[in-house]
């Protein structure tokens, strides 16, 4: 039901298609996983969301935590149960969310570490409703009524000042979770790598997911981790978790992973910054825009002259530094449409430097940009 086809290398850079049978999408890789927030996108509707990537499916993340507390398993299933016939069931349907491939993982990515250590049977997390636990049963149940196109396993993350004896006893349980979950008729796996620890030998599934660094590591030993994805299947996908700002993103990528997830456009549109960096050879371009700062009071330039997005075509800078100021919503929906946008033409332009084999140029360009803003 996923399938990943590798087309294009540029170094270890891959450049590929991931097919997904629920939605009945292809999605071109390297590819941004959108991490949603309570069953959506923060300030966008669903036609909204579909502008905001142009190029392909814009595919979207919800956590087990989050889903679990709104809108539940109960009203999932009687959503599904009442459910006319012709009309998508599941959270696609749910939400609206047409024809984007939906992925289901364990935490929200703001709040990627549990407040709470796990016990043998099941995870513990502070949620905004109280304690709560969850088991691999009430995972299976939400996995059923949700339907997404794929689903990370089941798992435990190790506290980052766990001891190693802690850490084996973690990996011994996430083991037992997978065996259990391959009984199972689910949808696509991605075998979860805490801390992007490889076993061995190495399990078959349809991916393989770096789900969390946090335990110290120096980014040389991040590095070091994700290169070694290299020696997994070819044929399987590669996720990385919560590495999602444009040059982490670089790393990724050129280290050969093809989805990462996250929300850094997202987070910065709602604390007002507009991304404007561009994707070729200019001089003196910003990175950032703090579109709060008063400068921007009568600044009648859009956010980013080169974007074809609805938010650069009809508004101002001064605009939106108004909307800002004043706490419109608005600002916040135009500023979250065009960090989107800005992200998948990113994307976009990633995967061509692949294609065409100029790769090390175009991060070169990057990189040049972030140390001189």
């Amino acid at each position: 039901p996923m399938r990943f086809k590798q087309t294009h290398t540029s170094g270890s850079a891959r450049r590929g298609e991931i097919s997904f049978d629920v939605s009945n999408t292809v999605l071109p890789t390297p590819a941004y996983l959108v991490a949603t927030r309570r069953g959506g996108v923060p300030c966008l509707t669903p036609d909204l969301l579909a502008n905001s990537a142009p190029h392909a499916p814009l595919p979207l993340q919800f956590s087990l935590w989050e889903l679990l507390e709104q809108p539940g398993v109960e009203v999932l299933a009687r959503y599904n149960q009442h459910t006319p016939a012709g009309k998508p069931q599941g959270l696609r349907g749910f939400f609206n969310l047409g024809a984007s491939p939906i992925i289901l993982t364990i935490r929200p990515a703001s709040r990627p570490l549990p407040s709470i250590p796990s016990t043998d049977q099941c995870l513990v997390d502070d949620t905004p409703s109280g304690r709560r636990k969850v088991t691999l049963q009430d995972f299976k149940s939400l996995v059923k009524e949700v339907r997404p196109d794929a689903v990370l396993g089941f798992h435990s993350l190790p506290a980052p000042n766990a001891s190693d004896k802690r850490r084996a006893q973690t990996t011994h349980q996430n083991e037992r979770w997978w065996a259990e979950l391959q009984g199972e008729a689910t949808p696509p796996l991605f075998y979860p790598l805490p801390c992007g620890q490889l076993p061995d030998p190495v399990p078959t599934a349809s991916g393989y997911a770096i789900t969390y660094f946090g335990s110290g590591e120096t980014p040389s030993e991040q590095l070091s981790h994700l290169l070694s994805l290299a020696t997994l299947p070819p044929a399987a996908c590669r996720l990385v978790c919560n590495m999602d700002d444009p040059l982490s993103l670089l790393t990724c990528v050129g280290a050969g992973v093809d989805v990462v997830d996250g929300d850094y456009p997202i987070r910065q549109a709602l604390a007002g910054f507009a991304l404007v960096f561009a994707f070729e050879i200019v001089e003196g371009t910003e990175v950032l825009l703090n579109l709060r700062d008063p400068s921007h009071t009568t600044d009648a330039s859009p956010l980013c002259p080169s974007c074809p997005c609805d938010t650069c075509t009809h508004h101002t800078r001064a605009y939106l530094c108004h909307l800002l100021n004043t706490h419109e919503m608005t600002g916040d929906a135009l500023l979250v449409q065009h960090n989107l946008h800005h992200y998948t033409r990113y994307l976009h332009h990633i995967r061509t430097a692949i294609e065409t084999n100029t790769w090390a140029e175009f991060q070169a360009i990057i990189r040049d940009q972030f140390r001189t803003a």
